[in-house]
């Protein structure tokens, strides 16, 4: 019976640790967290578009590449750990020149992302997203 009493014991403590440890890396850590939509047209012909809205790379042969940029910028008082990744069907295409950083308060650093279309994929349109987590440097 003690035995019983005290295994359930020990799995409420890791419950409640564990959920504390949750709440406070969500809540205290994680400043913000955004997600940029990617896309690239696969075509027989190049294209741009400008377009600020998503990371768009355009219209790009197969295989064939291009190279877009982002500005992120700390608008707050203390440096920030940035931590950047793809996701999706574009996520083994793309290559990002800086994936994890330290950004002071106003800092502002540029991101290039660099797509490389592996051959044979299809025409037409294909997506992604680029994750950007905004973390905070503990000392």
């Amino acid at each position: 019976m003690k035995r019983s009493i005290f295994i359930l014991l020990l799995i409420c403590t890791l419950f409640v640790g564990s959920s504390l440890a949750f709440i406070f890396y969500s809540y205290f850590m994680v400043y913000d967290i955004k997600n940029l939509p990617m896309d690239v047209i696969v075509s027989d012909h190049y294209g741009l578009n400008l377009d600020t809205d998503a990371l768009h790379f355009g219209r790009v042969k197969t295989p064939g590449g291009a190279d877009r940029a982002i500005i992120i910028s700390n608008t707050y008082e203390h440096p920030l750990k940035i931590l950047i990744s793809a996701r999706g069907e574009m996520r083994d295409w793309v290559f990002i020149n800086e994936s994890r950083f330290i950004l002071n308060p106003d800092e502002i650093r540029n991101v290039t992302f660099s797509l490389n279309v592996p051959e044979n994929i299809a025409q037409g349109n294909h997506t992604g997203t680029v994750k950007i987590i905004f973390e905070r440097v503990l000392i």
